[in-house]
């Protein structure tokens, strides 16, 4: 069994999973990222280890007070999990057991509510990038002016060059919910860290939903200097070159690696 997976067996439980999802919502919330029960969040989780064990308190977690409601074994035979925020709720009176667990292929597996309407986009965005853990989804007003407007956010500032490393595109429109937003959103994200959806809004992605969450603050910020940049006059766009190196010396000198 790899270390990768030892680590999530000791320390990722689907409950404790559940308390990051809530944390996150909140702060998405009480940071006016959203308003209302707009926006969604999901966790990707594997179901096994490298040894063919489910994760610890993955079945337990059903007996234990304010848990998830769990399903059979059987019913959760799968390669991942993706735990996500069910429609159309209250985030401050979100609650572990209304989350929702489904599997790649959209069938609950876990929970007793509706899971968010747009949970074909983050299938589909869990599908075409294996290596992403999170997806946070916001509505947020800078980032979804841009959006109205068409306009992708270049490097204007240096914590978009450190954190994202490029611009944020922008898809072409498809209603909300549904198999065209998701196919139209994966194909503008492509292997980046975000992207702007016409008319509607922003999604962050990362391997944790603090990265995804963060990647979502720093595109509002970003796409608020952008905006007042353009009333001033004509920003300034950081060259590819002094993005690569900000990107950088985020990557392998920043913080207390």
């Amino acid at each position: 069994m790899n270390e990768g997976c030892q680590s999530d067996c000791r320390n990722n439980p689907i409950d404790r999973l559940a308390d990051q999802i809530l944390w996150a919502a909140r702060e998405m919330f009480q940071r006016g990222l959203v308003v209302g029960a707009w926006g969604n969040i999901s966790l990707r989780l594997a179901t096994r280890c490298g040894d063919g064990r489910f994760l610890q308190n993955d079945l337990a977690a059903a007996s234990s007070p304010g848990a998830l409601a769990s399903n059979s074994q059987s019913d959760i035979d799968h390669d991942d999990l993706i735990l996500i925020t069910p429609s159309g709720m209250d985030y401050n009176q979100l609650q572990k057991t209304d989350l929702v667990a489904i599997n790649l292929e959209g069938q609950i597996i876990r929970g007793h509510r509706r899971p968010s309407t747009e949970m074909a986009l983050h299938l589909a965005i869990y599908r075409q990038r294996p290596e992403i853990r999170a997806i946070v989804h916001t509505h947020s007003v800078f980032a979804s002016a841009l959006a109205v407007a068409r306009i992708p956010l270049p490097p204007i500032l240096e914590e978009l060059a450190q954190l994202l490393g490029q611009e944020v595109p922008v898809s072409e429109y498809a209603l909300a919910g549904t198999e065209g937003l998701a196919e139209k959103a994966v194909k503008a994200l492509g292997q980046g860290p975000a992207v702007l959806l016409t008319n509607h809004g922003l999604v962050g992605v990362g391997k944790t939903v603090s990265e995804a969450l963060m990647i979502c603050q720093v595109v509002e910020k970003g796409a608020q200097v952008y905006i007042f940049s353009r009333i001033l006059g004509s920003p300034r766009v950081l060259s590819s070159g002094e993005v690569k190196q900000l990107r950088e010396e985020y990557l392998y000198r920043y913080g207390q690696k």
